[in-house]
This record gives C-alpha cells, structure tokens and sequence, in this order.
C-alpha cells in the first residue's frame, strides 16, 4: 500500500468553506472536526461508552506518527463526547469545529487525551480486542498486545531518547514486517494478520488474564496460511464463523480461507488492476468488498464458492478518484451499506441493495444510485474510517486524514433524512411540521 498526499489549492479550501458553513447544517445531525498537530494513520472507536439524555461519551485510539523528528511515536486513547441524535439544531452542527489544536482548541468537555502510550515505532493499524485491550501494527514483524490500564501514562513524548512503553504481549511468528493487516475475532480470542512475508498468521488468545500474567511475554502464531505472492494487506473474518476469513494483497488476488485446511477455498485472481488495499466481509455474510490501487471498489458474491472456486464481481464502483484505503460494511445485521475512504480526501457511503435490485454496476460518469452520500470534510488522504459501535447509533462515523501537516480527525453524524426511506422522511417530515 502506497501512499501520497493530495496538496489541495486555494480554490478548494474555499469549496470547502462554503460546503461547511451552507451545506453541513443541511446534511449532517451533528459533527466534530479537530486539527491535530501529528500525522494519525489510524482511528478506532473503544467500545466502552457513557451514555446520557444529550450526549454519549465515546472512547477513541489514535496514533501520532512523528516521522524523523525529535518527538516519540505515540498510540493515545482520546475521550469525545457525541451529541445524540436530534440534540443539536442545525445553527449549532459546526461548532464543535478546531482547525488549530493550539490557537483554538476544542474544549477538555468535548475532546481530551486520556492516556498516551509511546509506541515501539509508528503506528499503523490499532484494534481493540476488548475493552481496554488493543494490538497495533507498526513498521516490524511483531504485533504489539497492549492492557491499557496496565501501562503507564507519558506525558512528556518530546524527545526520540525517551524509552517505549512495554508490550504486554508480543505477538511473534512473521519474517518480515507487518504494517496494516489485522483483524480479530471472538471477542479478541482470534487475531489474524498478514504482511510482507506473504503470509497470514493466526493467533489463539483463549485466556487474556493468564497470559498478560505470565512471565512469556511472547505468543508465537498457531496457524499459517500460505497463497499469496505478495504483501497481505488487508483481512475481514467472516461475522459468523471466525474460522473463516478473505484476504487481499499487493499480487491483486483476493483469497478466501478456512483456518481448518492447509489452502485456500478459494481464489480471485486480478481482483483489481494493482494492489488490493483492503477487504471486508458483509454482516450477512454473502458479499465480500474489496479496495484496490486502481481507485476502485468491487463487490463479491461470497456464495458462488459453493458452486465453484471462481467467484465473480457484480459490482464495480469508480466514484473516487484516489486509491481505496479502507472499505467497511455498515456493522447491523440487516444493513446494505457500505462504506469506503480514499486517497482523493473523501468518505462515501453506498447501498449496495441498489446494486442487488437493479442488477447494474457504477461506471463512472454520472453520480448512481448506489452512492447514498459524500462526506467532504477532509482536506488530504483519508487514512482509515470506522462505523460506530454503539448499537443505537449506527450512523455515526469516526474518520481520520494524514494532512501535509498533522492529521484532521472528524466524527460525523448523517441526517436521517438522507438514509431513511421515502415513507420514513416523510413521517419524519410530518412530525416536524413540514
């Protein structure tokens, strides 16, 4: 996975002024944007949340990467507090807005550090296992296990000579450096992980306490699964079945697996015209998506393996116009929609159930009907974004850019206007008065 920065131009910025100050309060239900003052490359919500009448207080992990300074690589777990829905007027939906974390910072109410880590090299990827429990990925074959409450709260990360937070738990078993794919299973008993060896290792976790205890402070991999040619970049589970897992890599293959069995079920060769980025599993199984270097997304349907080993793409959506980074389906059980950030700076959103009723596929050109909505708040690459996991409020959105200086985190709710059905904007309509 390549990346480059999109430098934006003047003309931009004053897009971008006018969608905030005319378009946000049309569109969104409430949003928050910060400046920070390091590259992140990666967001993730915590599980744990406080829920109250107007607002919920949300947990985040974040990363700052600093690169060749003086300053150390840091993971931090942030505090956001997030209005409920409907608890903000529309007057009010941007100002939860910093663009200068030291000229105008937001207040500690709605954003603060809670903890910061310094982290054995730049952080990649993070994953919460369980609550309080996260693994990284960094620029090294290991993977780094970490017990937030366990480890000690730096302060002072202004200087390269200050020693590393202490791993919990190393995760060891790759022969060349790890960097992005990682996902878990079960509550974090599973954790899978590809890399630049071309293999995809799983561990077992099947007790946190003993091990996070124990003198080992090494886990070695129970499985591998060979196939690929090329660096493995991104990895899905299945959401019912943790023994079975997709994996895309920089050989522009897509490989399905059962940890059970020595090779692959499964095999799509030239899943895109460059590297596959990442990959994800549908919450009802059926439908695998994938993001590749071409700046396309495409849609498979998991259940022709059945029949067959090839497995064919009903799907091909070219709205972005910079390289996939991360594709996510909507975590509810009934829900079409996808999700997708990019290179050119943008997060779309799509219903995929379009796709499935009209039997069409996006070739560019024309906005289709599958693109459900737009988010335009970032400036420069989106690195990663994630879907909220709070279970009654599935359309909030946490995103993340790596800007040409530092990063822009947003959290971001859609207007319910905009994904509900005809007759549910109108109802909502009705009991609005209009």
């Amino acid at each position: 996975m390549t990346t480059n920065v999109d430098r934006r131009t003047p003309r931009f910025d004053q897009r971008r002024e006018h969608w905030k100050h005319s378009h946000v309060p049309l569109l969104y239900d409430w949003m928050l944007s910060r400046k920070c003052p390091w590259p992140s490359a990666c967001i993730q919500f915590g599980r744990g949340y406080d829920s109250r009448d107007t607002y919920t207080d949300r947990t985040l992990y974040l990363s700052e990467r600093t690169g060749e300074t003086s300053d150390a690589n840091t993971l931090y777990v942030a505090g956001a507090r997030v209005a409920n829905e409907h608890a903000t007027r529309s007057a009010d939906v941007t100002k939860k807005w910093s663009e200068n974390v030291y000229r105008d910072p937001l207040p500690s109410s709605d954003f603060r550090i809670k903890k910061k880590i310094i982290h054995p090299g730049e952080v990649n990827r993070v994953r919460e296992l369980r609550e309080g429990v996260v693994v990284t990925h960094t620029d090294h074959p290991n993977l780094f296990l970490w017990d937030i409450e366990r480890q000690p709260h730096r302060k002072d990360t202004s200087s390269k000579g200050v020693e590393s937070n202490v791993p919990d738990l190393t995760l060891v078993g790759h022969q060349a450096n790890a960097e992005y794919a990682v996902e878990s299973a079960e509550e974090g008993k599973i954790i899978a992980s590809g890399g630049k060896d071309k293999l995809v290792l799983i561990w077992q976790m099947e007790d946190y306490e003993t091990l996070l205890s124990s003198k080992n402070s090494h886990l070695l991999n129970k499985t591998i699964l060979r196939g690929h040619t090329d660096t493995v970049e991104g990895l899905a589970f299945h959401p019912e079945d943790s023994r079975r897992l997709v994996s895309g890599g920089d050989d522009r293959c897509v490989f399905f697996w059962d940890s059970r069995k020595s090779s692959a079920t499964g095999k799509i060769n030239d899943a895109h015209q460059g590297d596959v980025n990442c990959v994800d599993w549908s919450h009802n199984g059926m439908y695998i998506a994938s993001g590749g270097a071409d700046n396309r997304i495409r849609i498979w349907d998991v259940r022709q393996l059945s029949q067959s080993s090839e497995v064919t793409s009903f799907a091909d959506l070219r709205e972005h116009t910079g390289q996939i980074n991360e594709v996510l389906f909507q975590p509810c059980r009934n829900s079409s929609v996808l999700g997708s950030c990019a290179e050119d700076g943008q997060v779309l959103l799509w219903d995929i159930a379009q796709v499935e009723s009209d039997s069409k596929s996006s070739t560019g050109g024309e906005i289709p009907n599958l693109l459900l909505f737009r988010h335009y708040g970032h400036q420069y690459a989106v690195s990663e974004f994630q879907w909220s996991t709070v279970p009654d409020d599935p359309w909030t959105i946490a995103s993340v850019s790596e800007d040409e200086e530092g990063a822009t985190l947003q959290i971001w709710r859609l207007l319910d206007l905009i994904y509900s059905s005809p007759v549910d904007a109108a109802s909502i309509l009705r009991s609005e008065g209009m």
